[in-house]
């Protein structure tokens, strides 16, 4: 290849892989599927070497899919109670649980919204945030998730449950998250967290305390409403899913979610 031909080659090169870059800096791969289509778009300008690079991907679960599903996007295991309590409860509403990707266990936040949430919306993630609320008697644990122009919800859970420390516990260890937010016909649209990002560095800071709580339900139906009144502008997520650990157990009544994109 000639001299001018390597420079025509790499000036086609760094208009995609910047566009890539600029993908990655916005959070628009965080999503596990919405991430592939956008690789596998940008391989296309590359060229066919890279396009067979990113469709060669290989996925350890096994099994077969459905014709239209791509084998490299990972089928995600959830408990099917779980989720058939979440979508029963009136939106908009939230649970912790976990969520099982290529045979590891790692902990997830789920909501059920109760309108759509637009592609473009979704597109570039969401702002996650996290703190401790309380007194010096009770201690409660508060998450937002902010859709930049569309809405903030805010959820406060009981540091006290063991659903709410067998979870939160996995994602202190792994260090990452996945988050689902189902629309009302059962649709998810789902993200997973980068943990160079360090999003849960302040839920691994304040896990001494969490562990350390002994918030009883009345101290926390009392942090609740008190929230509500101070922050009206945002929407306080209704916890469910609270009790049950039996929701965590996904080595039986396993749903599987394969993506259809």
């Amino acid at each position: 290849m000639s001299d001018e031909a390597r420079m025509k080659r790499c000036q086609a090169l760094s208009e995609p892989a910047a566009a890539l870059a600029v993908a990655l800096h916005r959070g628009e791969l965080d999503d596990p599927f919405a991430g592939w289509e956008i690789l596998t778009r940008y391989a296309r300008e590359l060229g066919p070497r890279y396009v067979n690079m990113v469709a060669a991907h290989p996925d350890p679960s096994g099994g077969t899919t459905a014709s239209n599903v791509h084998t490299f996007l990972p089928r995600l295991t959830l408990n099917g109670a779980f989720v058939g309590e979440l979508i029963a409860a009136e939106p908009p509403a939230f649970a912790l649980g976990l969520a099982e990707e290529r045979k590891q266990a790692g902990g997830l936040f789920a909501l059920h919204l109760d309108k759509p949430l637009p592609e473009k919306v979704a597109g570039p993630g969401f702002q996650f945030g996290h703190s401790l609320l309380g007194t010096e008697q009770y201690l409660i644990v508060h998450f937002s998730f902010e859709f930049y122009g569309f809405a903030k919800y805010d959820v406060l859970v009981n540091p006290s449950s063991p659903v709410v420390r067998a979870v939160l516990q996995k994602m202190v260890e792994t260090g990452e998250y996945q988050f689902f937010a189902f629309d009302r016909s059962g649709h998810a649209t789902v993200f997973k967290s980068d943990p160079a990002q360090g999003d849960l560095a302040g839920l691994q800071t304040n896990w001494p305390r969490i562990v350390q709580a002994d918030t009883t339900e009345a101290q926390y139906a009392s942090a609740a409403a008190s929230f509500g009144r101070r922050f009206p502008e945002g929407v306080l997520l209704a916890w469910v899913c609270r009790d049950e650990l039996a929701y965590l157990d996904l080595a039986h009544d396993r749903l599987e979610l394969t993506p259809s994109r």
